[in-house]
């Protein structure tokens, strides 16, 4: 069974997590977004820029990249960011010349 590992990060700690990402030959995406997890706060100015990092993982897989991540987008702060596991009910990996195509 295959997981989706969604994580919203501090922009200065992406270049760390991402290193070690490739360093254990993890593929990934990433975006710029805007926001918080847990943090509330009321003014529109505060509203922060973040790093959506997006993994699809096998199952056994999965508790190694979370301590990847964590031990590298931590930084001791309030608000360094979350970390969402979530069951993926099909997923497809599509390529030329692959079954699915």
């Amino acid at each position: 069974m295959h997981k989706l590992i969604v994580s919203i990060i501090r922009q200065e700690t992406l270049e760390r997590v991402i290193s070690s990402l490739r360093a254990e030959q993890i593929a990934f995406t990433y975006s710029k977004v805007k926001g918080f997890c847990k943090e509330v706060h009321l003014y529109r100015d505060d509203i922060h820029d973040r790093i959506r990092i997006e993994i699809v993982a096998h199952e056994n897989d999965v508790a190694r990249i979370k301590d990847i991540v964590m031990k590298n987008a931590c930084c001791g702060m309030e608000g360094d960011g979350c970390l969402a596991v979530y069951v993926i009910e099909e997923y497809i990996a599509f390529n030329p010349g692959g079954t699915e195509c």
